[in-house]
């Protein structure tokens, strides 16, 4: 599952293995991404994947996601703890 993310999250830049060169590692793929899990989370995923960030909350909610009463979520990025 761990490797499956990855491409998961390749496909979101719609990038995927060629299928003629590695057929048994596109395979594993298909049936990985296919699973009730992922195919789950793939709704949810596609239904914000192009929604700002401040609005992500509200529409996770429209679509009846579980999600926490409080939120660390800003409109606006918090500078992180580690100098760049």
């Amino acid at each position: 599952m761990a490797v499956a993310c990855f491409f998961r999250n390749a496909a979101f830049v719609r990038w995927r293995p060629d299928a003629a060169r590695w057929p048994k590692t596109a395979a594993w793929i298909d049936r990985t991404l296919a699973t009730p899990a992922f195919a789950k989370l793939a709704v949810i995923e596609d239904a914000i994947l192009r929604v700002p960030i401040p609005e992500q909350r509200a529409r996770l909610q429209s679509m009846g996601v579980a999600i926490s009463r409080e939120t660390f979520g800003m409109a606006t990025p918090r500078r992180g703890v580690m100098p760049l």
